[in-house]
Protein backbone atom coordinates (compact mmCIF):
# COMPACT_ATOMS: atom_id res chain seq x y z
CA UNK A 1 0.00 0.00 0.00
CA UNK A 2 1.41 3.39 -1.22
CA UNK A 3 0.14 6.88 -0.08
CA UNK A 4 1.15 10.28 -2.13
CA UNK A 5 0.62 13.13 -0.23
CA UNK A 6 0.66 16.48 -2.42
CA UNK A 7 0.87 19.67 -0.03
CA UNK A 8 0.81 22.73 -1.72
CA UNK A 9 0.94 26.48 0.09
CA UNK A 10 0.70 29.44 -1.86
CA UNK A 11 2.98 31.70 0.19
CA UNK A 12 0.51 34.51 0.07
CA UNK A 13 2.21 58.79 13.28
CA UNK A 14 0.85 60.48 12.37
CA UNK A 15 1.74 63.36 14.95
CA UNK A 16 1.67 66.89 14.28
CA UNK A 17 4.52 68.85 16.32
CA UNK A 18 5.32 71.48 14.69
CA UNK A 19 3.61 74.99 15.70
CA UNK A 20 3.65 78.03 13.37
CA UNK A 21 3.51 80.83 15.79
CA UNK A 22 2.09 84.25 14.03
CA UNK A 23 3.31 87.17 15.80
CA UNK A 24 2.31 86.84 19.12
CA UNK A 25 2.31 90.37 19.66
CA UNK A 26 2.12 93.61 17.69
CA UNK A 27 4.49 96.63 18.87
CA UNK A 28 3.91 99.54 18.06
CA UNK A 29 5.96 102.62 19.83
CA UNK A 30 4.62 105.53 19.02
CA UNK A 31 7.20 108.43 20.80
CA UNK A 32 6.40 111.90 21.25
CA UNK A 33 8.18 114.69 22.50
CA UNK A 34 6.94 114.05 25.97
CA UNK A 35 5.21 110.86 25.39
CA UNK A 36 5.78 107.19 24.72
CA UNK A 37 2.93 104.98 24.17
CA UNK A 38 3.17 101.27 23.85
CA UNK A 39 0.66 99.32 22.46
CA UNK A 40 0.65 95.57 22.15
CA UNK A 41 -2.18 93.88 20.73
CA UNK A 42 -2.30 90.08 21.57
CA UNK A 43 -3.71 87.44 18.96
CA UNK A 44 -4.51 84.35 19.36
CA UNK A 45 -1.63 81.75 17.84
CA UNK A 46 -2.39 80.31 14.97
CA UNK A 47 -1.28 76.55 14.92
CA UNK A 48 -0.49 75.23 11.20
CA UNK A 49 -0.17 71.44 11.68
CA UNK A 50 2.45 70.19 9.35
CA UNK A 51 3.17 66.55 8.90
CA UNK A 52 6.72 65.58 10.03
CA UNK A 53 6.19 61.95 10.80
CA UNK A 54 3.54 59.71 9.98
CA UNK A 55 3.48 56.15 12.34
CA UNK A 56 3.40 52.77 10.65
CA UNK A 57 0.23 51.34 10.82
CA UNK A 58 -0.39 47.61 10.76
CA UNK A 59 -2.54 46.06 8.14
CA UNK A 60 -3.56 43.21 5.96
CA UNK A 61 -0.99 42.21 3.56
CA UNK A 62 -2.15 39.94 0.98
CA UNK A 63 1.17 38.68 0.06
CA UNK A 64 1.44 36.75 3.83
CA UNK A 65 -1.57 34.54 2.72
CA UNK A 66 -1.13 31.34 2.84
CA UNK A 67 -3.38 28.93 0.65
CA UNK A 68 -2.65 25.30 0.07
CA UNK A 69 -3.38 21.66 2.00
CA UNK A 70 -3.23 17.99 1.12
CA UNK A 71 -4.42 15.59 -1.14
CA UNK A 72 -3.39 11.81 -0.30
CA UNK A 73 -4.53 8.60 -2.05
CA UNK A 74 -3.85 4.73 -1.06
CA UNK A 75 -5.15 1.53 -2.99
CA UNK A 76 -4.53 -1.77 -1.99
CA UNK A 77 -6.24 -4.72 -2.95
CA UNK A 78 -8.79 -4.97 -0.04
CA UNK A 79 -8.24 -0.98 1.19
CA UNK A 80 -8.34 2.23 -0.49
CA UNK A 81 -8.40 5.46 1.14
CA UNK A 82 -8.71 9.30 -0.39
CA UNK A 83 -7.87 12.33 1.29
CA UNK A 84 -8.57 16.16 0.20
CA UNK A 85 -7.71 19.09 3.04
CA UNK A 86 -7.62 22.35 1.73
CA UNK A 87 -6.04 24.96 3.26
CA UNK A 88 -6.46 28.92 4.20
CA UNK A 89 -3.51 30.50 6.37
CA UNK A 90 -1.90 33.89 7.01
CA UNK A 91 1.91 33.86 7.82
CA UNK A 92 2.29 36.68 10.67
CA UNK A 93 6.37 36.47 10.22
CA UNK A 94 9.10 34.52 9.38
CA UNK A 95 8.44 32.38 12.32
CA UNK A 96 4.64 31.83 13.03
CA UNK A 97 1.89 30.92 10.02
CA UNK A 98 -1.61 30.11 11.45
CA UNK A 99 -4.95 29.06 9.35
CA UNK A 100 -7.99 26.90 9.26
CA UNK A 101 -8.76 24.31 7.08
CA UNK A 102 -11.53 21.66 6.10
CA UNK A 103 -10.99 18.12 5.16
CA UNK A 104 -12.93 14.94 3.64
CA UNK A 105 -11.84 11.50 4.27
CA UNK A 106 -13.25 8.53 2.33
CA UNK A 107 -11.94 5.08 3.74
CA UNK A 108 -13.38 1.38 2.27
CA UNK A 109 -12.75 -2.27 3.66
CA UNK A 110 -13.98 -4.64 0.92
CA UNK A 111 -12.90 -7.65 3.19
CA UNK A 112 -14.80 -6.56 6.00
CA UNK A 113 -17.59 -4.88 4.05
CA UNK A 114 -16.59 -1.13 6.03
CA UNK A 115 -16.68 2.56 4.70
CA UNK A 116 -16.41 5.35 6.61
CA UNK A 117 -16.60 8.79 5.29
CA UNK A 118 -15.01 12.08 7.51
CA UNK A 119 -15.88 15.74 6.81
CA UNK A 120 -14.19 18.02 9.23
CA UNK A 121 -12.97 21.23 10.30
CA UNK A 122 -9.35 22.44 11.72
CA UNK A 123 -7.05 24.90 12.49
CA UNK A 124 -3.28 25.37 12.77
CA UNK A 125 -0.23 26.86 14.31
CA UNK A 126 3.12 26.54 12.27
CA UNK A 127 6.66 27.53 14.00
CA UNK A 128 9.72 27.91 12.55
CA UNK A 129 11.92 28.21 15.28
CA UNK A 130 14.99 28.33 13.21
CA UNK A 131 15.99 27.54 9.77
CA UNK A 132 14.70 24.47 8.35
CA UNK A 133 12.83 23.19 10.82
CA UNK A 134 8.88 23.41 11.40
CA UNK A 135 6.80 22.14 14.55
CA UNK A 136 3.34 22.00 13.63
CA UNK A 137 -0.14 21.49 15.94
CA UNK A 138 -3.31 20.63 14.38
CA UNK A 139 -6.94 20.33 16.14
CA UNK A 140 -9.81 19.21 14.26
CA UNK A 141 -13.07 17.57 14.58
CA UNK A 142 -15.01 15.47 11.94
CA UNK A 143 -18.22 14.28 11.55
CA UNK A 144 -18.02 10.28 10.54
CA UNK A 145 -20.23 8.40 8.83
CA UNK A 146 -20.42 5.41 7.29
CA UNK A 147 -21.16 1.17 8.12
CA UNK A 148 -19.18 -1.18 10.33
CA UNK A 149 -19.76 -5.19 9.04
CA UNK A 150 -23.58 -3.76 7.77
CA UNK A 151 -24.05 -1.81 10.65
CA UNK A 152 -24.24 2.08 10.17
CA UNK A 153 -22.51 4.29 12.43
CA UNK A 154 -22.24 8.37 12.71
CA UNK A 155 -20.01 9.92 15.18
CA UNK A 156 -17.96 13.16 16.20
CA UNK A 157 -14.81 12.33 16.22
CA UNK A 158 -11.82 14.63 17.55
CA UNK A 159 -8.36 14.45 16.24
CA UNK A 160 -5.10 16.73 17.66
CA UNK A 161 -2.42 16.25 15.02
CA UNK A 162 1.28 16.83 16.26
CA UNK A 163 4.11 16.97 13.97
CA UNK A 164 7.38 17.98 12.77
CA UNK A 165 9.93 18.33 10.02
CA UNK A 166 11.97 20.47 7.54
CA UNK A 167 11.80 22.85 4.98
CA UNK A 168 14.60 24.08 2.71
CA UNK A 169 13.43 27.55 1.04
CA UNK A 170 13.83 27.85 -2.32
CA UNK A 171 13.08 31.51 -2.84
CA UNK A 172 10.57 34.20 -1.11
CA UNK A 173 8.10 32.40 0.32
CA UNK A 174 8.48 29.19 -1.42
CA UNK A 175 10.67 25.63 -0.57
CA UNK A 176 10.10 21.67 -0.14
CA UNK A 177 8.83 20.23 2.98
CA UNK A 178 8.26 17.15 4.58
CA UNK A 179 6.57 16.52 7.93
CA UNK A 180 5.80 13.52 10.12
CA UNK A 181 2.31 14.04 12.16
CA UNK A 182 0.76 11.85 14.75
CA UNK A 183 -2.91 11.57 16.28
CA UNK A 184 -2.26 11.93 19.57
CA UNK A 185 -5.82 11.39 20.60
CA UNK A 186 -6.65 8.29 19.01
CA UNK A 187 -10.28 8.87 19.84
CA UNK A 188 -11.90 4.67 20.88
CA UNK A 189 -15.85 3.80 21.32
CA UNK A 190 -16.33 0.12 21.66
CA UNK A 191 -13.25 -1.15 20.98
CA UNK A 192 -12.57 0.43 18.13
CA UNK A 193 -10.37 3.21 17.13
CA UNK A 194 -12.39 5.90 14.77
CA UNK A 195 -9.61 8.12 14.31
CA UNK A 196 -9.27 8.93 10.40
CA UNK A 197 -5.28 8.62 10.81
CA UNK A 198 -5.02 5.54 12.64
CA UNK A 199 -2.44 4.43 15.43
CA UNK A 200 0.27 5.17 12.83
CA UNK A 201 2.51 8.42 11.63
CA UNK A 202 1.40 10.42 8.92
CA UNK A 203 3.35 11.54 6.24
CA UNK A 204 3.57 14.54 3.62
CA UNK A 205 6.34 15.73 1.34
CA UNK A 206 5.25 18.36 -1.38
CA UNK A 207 6.36 21.73 -2.12
CA UNK A 208 5.21 25.22 -0.87
CA UNK A 209 5.31 28.57 -3.37
CA UNK A 210 4.00 31.83 -2.84
CA UNK A 211 3.45 35.01 -5.07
Amino acid sequence: MKTYFISIAILFTFVTTSMAQAPAANDTIQTTENQVTTQQNNEPQQVQPTETSVTKQHHFDRSKLVIGGSFGLAINNDYMSVNVSPQLGYAFNRFFTAGVGISYNYYNYSDINTTFNYAGLNVYGKVNPIRFIAIQVQPEVYYMWGDYSNHSKTKVIPCVLVGAGFTVPTGRSGGFSAMIYYDVVQYKSDGINYSPYGDQLVYSIGYTFGF
